[in-house]
């Protein structure tokens, strides 16, 4: 595994999608697994699943990845 500002950058350069990594705590997360290269959404949703990040998708077709706000606090 990497880190997760690795595999933003690899998507970005082969999809154009631009991942903005909200915080620099965020693009040193480790990661772990494969992802197909050209598959953002399903990226995305492995993020939000099991890292704990929520994405916003912003009007000029970037995507914000933060860490996700707990319900009740901190």
């Amino acid at each position: 595994g990497g880190t997760l500002g690795e595999p933003a950058a690899q998507f970005q350069r082969r999809t154009g999608y631009k991942l903005v990594l909200a915080d620099a705590e965020l693009a040193s997360r480790r990661t772990g697994g494969r992802f197909r290269g050209d598959d953002v959404e399903g990226f995305v949703r492995i993020l939000e699943k099991n890292y704990g990040i929520e994405s916003e998708r912003m009007g000029d077709g970037s995507i914000v990845l933060r860490r996700a706000v707990l319900a009740g606090g901190n």
